[in-house]
């Protein structure tokens, strides 16, 4: 069987998404980047304010739109097709790479500000499209292998839109390269955004208009009031404010505290974009398919302590009076364990994050799904924006960077308490299915099948031992809802097993678990005994009955 990954990039259901929404990130961070650079060492001082000023102005004109027009975008797409919504946006950003690019030609500081601002908006558009898009085009256990994609083509873009924004516009004809670049990339992108399948609405057209900053507040506010979609959407926050910190001070990081130069950099750069589509791999390599978030306080360990160390690895380093290039720096002490930190806490991102952005499109209603990943938006611009202000203000007091990566790492134990705390059944769910793989080399066929039969399943052990239970439990996808032996259910030894690994329990009454299969969108299970091979071949919806459950159609 071909990997996931594969098949998605081969499918038109997918691809031509994953390259319009690389394009349009590449786009973004050329951009931004070649303003930068652009503006700090030739235009600052023909306008008259310091780079620094006209930095943070672009920097605040490029998030603005996801404040104002996120909500608004939200309730267009749930309202519109989204794969027009997309063309639509795509053919807006050659226009507005082609302001970039004249602003960039004639050296117009209010031009490229504009393009920018126009690049925010066309970000602020898109971006609930291509989440909401995920789900309609894909099955549910190929969610996670899409985020993971997404997430990974996303940071590869921005690293190859930064370094070539970054290194080039500077050079003779360099902003002649860079406008065509992005126009060329924009036209791209809008081709294939013509192959994206049809993505029709998912409301009627009495649904409401587009209202800007109200449906601002009011997607928040929708989010806000179920925790099934705050708690993710706030973890996936909290990335985007660890991971913009570590992205925007690695610049001062290397100059200030490891004395390298911009090559050195580069290298972080690319490497931590390297760690963040190997960690969105690992995700969907185990899950395999399943939409859970039993993996994130992983990630979070791995972010927090990669972190930790990198400050230590960091701390010692002798001032010098030339900076270092890439040779010179690896041959440095210690510099490699700061490159693998580098790595690990971007992979730890990857890990954390992928698997709350699948969470959020398969728990979201579908006539909502857009505008939840709205709020999710504004809820991540609004996490960078206080990243950002207080990282200003501890580095103004003194801090040094190193130590401001270190306070995000330890500052993330609260975030893993919390995180495992939620999904302590998956954890505990994780440890056992590990144990009764060491113990008894369980396989598992077909599991493929429970899936397709849910969400109106039973599954009947075979009573061949009083491992069946456990087995299930541990295995199937869910949280089960098992039908047990009243008298078994209530014996002190089965208690445990039955609250933490097996999930609730039910008498063993067909009428009760009939109602109950109906009202859950999980699959029951059945008497907690059986043995160490799970076969699952013979599941299929409304075919078989069991005896008595017929009638109730189950």
């Amino acid at each position: 069987m071909r990997s996931p990954f594969v098949q998605l990039l081969t499918a038109r259901r997918f691809a031509p998404l994953f390259v319009t929404q690389f394009l349009g990130a590449f786009n973004d961070n050329l951009l931004k980047a070649s303003l930068g650079i652009f503006v700090t060492y030739r235009l600052a001082e023909q306008s008259g304010l310091g780079a620094s000023s006209l930095v943070m102005l672009a920097g605040a004109l490029f998030i603005t739109p996801f404040f104002l027009f996120s909500g608004a975008s939200g309730t267009l797409a749930d309202r519109t097709d989204k794969a027009t919504i997309a063309r639509w946006v795509k053919l807006a950003e050659i226009g507005i790479m082609g302001l970039g690019a004249w602003g960039l030609w004639q050296q117009s500081i209010p031009l490229l500000l504009a393009a920018l601002f126009g690049l925010g908006t066309h970000s602020t558009v898109f971006g609930p499209i291509k989440y909401a898009l995920l789900p309609q085009h894909l099955r549910a256990d190929e969610l996670v292998a899409g985020n993971a994609l997404i997430e990974a083509g996303t940071f590869l873009a921005i690293l190859l839109g930064t370094i070539l924004g970054g290194s080039v516009v500077l050079f003779d004809g360099g902003a002649l390269v860079v406008g065509g670049v992005g126009v060329g990339c924009a036209i791209a992108g809008w081709i294939t955004s013509r192959q994206i399948p049809p993505a029709p609405a998912s409301v009627g057209v009495d649904a409401p208009r587009p209202r800007l900053l109200r449906d601002s507040l009011d997607v928040v506010q929708y989010v806000t009031s179920q925790s099934k979609l705050l708690l993710p959407a706030l973890a996936v926050s909290w990335f985007w404010l660890f991971g913009a910190t570590v992205v925007s001070g690695l610049p001062v990081l290397a100059k200030d505290v490891l004395f390298a130069n911009e090559q050195v950099v580069t290298l972080m750069l690319a490497l931590f974009a390297i760690g963040v589509g190997v960690g969105s791999i690992l995700a969907e390599r185990l899950l395999r398919g399943e939409v859970s978030a039993r993996h994130v306080p992983l990630g979070g360990c791995v972010m927090a302590g990669c972190a930790v160390d990198l400050y230590l690895a960091s701390l010692g380093r002798p001032p010098a009076t030339e900076l270092a290039g890439v040779a010179t720096f690896l041959r440095e002490p210690g510099s490699l364990r700061i490159l693998a930190d580098l790595v690990g806490l971007a992979a730890g991102g990857g890990l954390f994050t992928v698997p709350l952005y699948a969470i959020l499109q398969h728990e979201s209603e579908p006539s909502h799904r857009a505008r939840v990943i709205a709020a999710n938006n504004i809820i991540n611009a609004l996490a960078m924006t206080v990243a950002a202000v207080v990282a200003a203000v501890l580095l103004a007091r003194g801090m040094t960077m190193g130590e401001l990566l270190g306070l995000c790492g330890v500052a993330t134990i609260p975030v893993i308490v919390i995180t495992a705390w939620i999904v302590r059944r998956g954890l505990m769910k994780g440890v056992v299915r590990l144990v009764l793989r060491v113990l008894y080399r369980v396989e598992v066929d077909g599991l493929e099948h429970v899936r397709a039969a849910l969400p109106h399943a039973v599954i009947a052990a075979n009573h061949a031992s009083f491992l069946d239970g456990l087995l299930l439990g541990a295995f199937l996808p869910g949280d089960p809802i098992f039908a047990v032996d009243t008298h078994i259910a209530k014996r002190w030894w089965a208690k445990p097993f039955l609250s933490v690994v097996v999930g609730e329990t039910l008498p063993l009454r067909r009428e009760r678990l009939a109602r109950r299969s109906h009202q859950s969108a999980v699959d029951p299970g059945h008497d907690p005994r059986g043995r160490a091979r799970i076969g699952l071949h013979h599941l299929s919806r409304g075919t078989h009955h069991h005896d008595g459950l017929a009638d109730e159609g189950v």
